[in-house]
């Protein structure tokens, strides 16, 4: 996802299932602040930092600034960044989304 697209408010989602609520924006385009809403799976956001909780507040960095202005490389597969996180609305539009819950939603 692109820091652009964020607002506060909005609902998105990490690549393990974690529900989170933007909280704020930097004014510059270096970090987010999360809150869980939903905690399906404990996820490590940076070097020795985890969500383990609903409710828990969190930073999470933009790789993609990061990455531009200092070289810097971010495994995404690992940590929660900026782009690896999806809102809400799109992660119920995505196929595999619907196929994998099609009891939850129809049943």
């Amino acid at each position: 996802m692109k820091c652009e697209n964020l607002k506060i408010g909005l609902l998105v989602l990490d690549q393990y299932g974690n529900e989170y609520e933007i909280l704020r924006l930097d004014d510059l385009p270096y970090y987010v602040k999360l809150k869980c809403k939903k905690f399906v799976k404990r996820v490590e956001v940076r070097k020795d930092e985890y969500i383990t909780s609903i409710c828990q507040v969190i930073s999470v960095i933009n790789t993609e600034y990061f990455g531009e202005k200092y070289g810097l490389k971010t495994d995404e597969s690992k940590y929660i960044t900026i782009e690896s996180l999806i809102t809400k609305a799109d992660s119920v539009l995505n196929e595999k989304y619907i196929e994998s819950r099609f009891d939850d939603i129809f049943f």
